[in-house]
């Protein structure tokens, strides 16, 4: 089954300074170098616990951890030689991987106080009425930002694509993207319940997700 494969995690813990230095062993020298390449401890545990979560993805799909090779594609969008397609995203305290047998893209992102202008200056007019429509605006954003980001991450483009140049339309796991060649792109979004907001994209037939809470203990 083409299943797209959803772990998330809380990076918290990872602030303790003996976990981290326990956890920053288990990565690969890139993921460590990376991880360690930030100037601040946020991003340091973010970057590990995302390193993490992707070691944890590739051993259930039976790749061998220590000899998958993470190579750079057009736009720098991360790919494993062999597969499978990944995606990676963090914000807040919150980590997030999503795994594939076709190219994905995901994003986290924690609710916050939005500047909604945002939504007036780029996002399409379909989106503007979604969100115009809904009760709690700060999270309809969050909705529709995430599964913007998901898209370009998904492409690669990031923000080099205009935001305007495609619609999203939020609906749980049966939200989509209407890119502009015409194309409809499988979409999804996820309440963790946490306070974050989660999705992501893909460009297969995914028939179901699997969601996978992760922990990272002492």
């Amino acid at each position: 089954m083409n299943t797209i494969r959803v772990y998330y995690a809380d990076a918290a813990p990872l602030k303790d300074a003996e976990l981290y230095a326990r956890y920053l062993g288990l990565v690969s020298e890139t993921r460590r170098k990376k991880a360690e390449s930030h100037a601040h401890a946020e991003g340091r545990v973010l970057s590990l616990a995302a390193g993490l979560l992707l070691k944890r993805a590739l051993t259930d799909l039976g790749v061998r951890y220590e000899t998958a090779t993470v190579r750079t594609g057009g736009h720098g969008k991360p790919y494993i030689d062999g597969g499978p397609f990944f995606s990676l995203s963090h914000s807040g305290e919150r980590a997030l991987c999503v795994a594939a047998p076709f190219p994905v893209g995901c994003d986290a992102e924690r609710i916050r106080k939005a500047d909604l202008r945002i939504a007036d200056r780029f996002f399409t007019a379909e989106e503007q009425a979604f969100l115009s429509a809904q009760e709690d605006k700060q999270t309809a954003f969050f909705r529709l930002w995430t599964l913007k980001e998901s898209y370009l991450k998904l492409t690669g483009a990031g923000l080099q694509q205009s935001l305007g140049a495609f619609s999203v339309f939020p609906n749980g796991a049966s939200s989509r993207v209407a890119t502009p060649g015409g194309t409809c792109i499988r979409a999804a979004e996820y309440d963790p319940g946490d306070g974050y907001r989660l999705a992501w994209c893909a460009e297969g037939d995914a028939a179901a997700f699997t969601w996978i809470l992760v922990s990272f203990d002492k």
